[in-house]
Order: structure tokens, then C-alpha cells, then sequence
């Protein structure tokens, strides 16, 4: 069994996040990403029936949008808005 921890790089450092057992080592990356990269998989997630504009949230330009790319394929993503 392997050791696994999730690191997050924001400019030149780097924060450790999760540390935990697994069976496989896979290697993940997670990176601030822009607005606009969110949108695919916002789509396909939260609301697949609606048109691509409807998850272009007007907040989002005030956000912090992160990624988790696998082999350099962004496959999961988060936004985090802070209201005060």
C-alpha cells in the first residue's frame, strides 16, 4: 500500500492537503484555473439540459475557480465564492 497526499501549488508554493492509504499511486494535479474552464464540466455535471450559457454565472468573475487535471486532462473542478 502506498502513502498518497494532494498538494496545491499557488504561484511558488505549495500546500499540502490530504494525506491517505491507497492501493494504486495516481498522480493528480490541482491548479487555479480560469472562469471559463469550468464551464464544460459545469455543464455536463450540474446541468446538462440547460444551454452552456446558463452555467456562465455572473459571480464568476469575482470566484476562485481550481481544477484537478490527470495527466494534464482537467477532470474535476471547483469554484469558491466568499460573500464577506
Amino acid at each position: 500500500m502506498n502513502r498518497m497526499c494532494i498538494y496545491v501549488k499557488e504561484g511558488n508554493t505549495i500546500f499540502k492537503k490530504l494525506k491517505f492509504e491507497c492501493l494504486k499511486t495516481i498522480i493528480m494535479e490541482i491548479k487555479a484555473i480560469n472562469a471559463s474552464q469550468t464551464w464544460e464540466i459545469r455543464h455536463k455535471v450540474m446541468w446538462p439540459d440547460k444551454p452552456i450559457e446558463f452555467v456562465q454565472l455572473e459571480e464568476d468573475n469575482k470566484g476562485l475557480h481550481f481544477g484537478v487535471f490527470d495527466q494534464e486532462k482537467l477532470v474535476s473542478i471547483v469554484s469558491c465564492f466568499v460573500d464577506n
